[in-house]
């Protein structure tokens, strides 16, 4: 799975990035300490505005949207 992305970043910083390019899901499974460190992440740059709350909302929206639309369980 090594990657020119995983070379280059961690965890925590893929996960930001990922929102902040327009991503409305990061799914980091390999690894409790990977998701850990990618939620842990995403928060910090929430509170601290590098990711604006609409932003979040707008993800947030995106998925529920995408659920109800095709009858996905929750």
């Amino acid at each position: 799975m090594e990657g020119v992305v995983f070379r280059n970043y961690g965890f925590a910083e893929m996960s930001v990035k990922a929102l902040q390019a327009g991503a409305d899901i990061v799914m980091l499974c390999q690894d409790y300490g990977h998701t850990a460190e990618g939620y842990n992440a995403i928060l910090k740059a929430v509170r601290s505005g590098a990711i604006s709350q609409e932003r979040l909302n707008d993800a947030v929206k995106h998925v529920v949207a995408l659920k109800l639309a095709n009858n996905l369980n929750w």
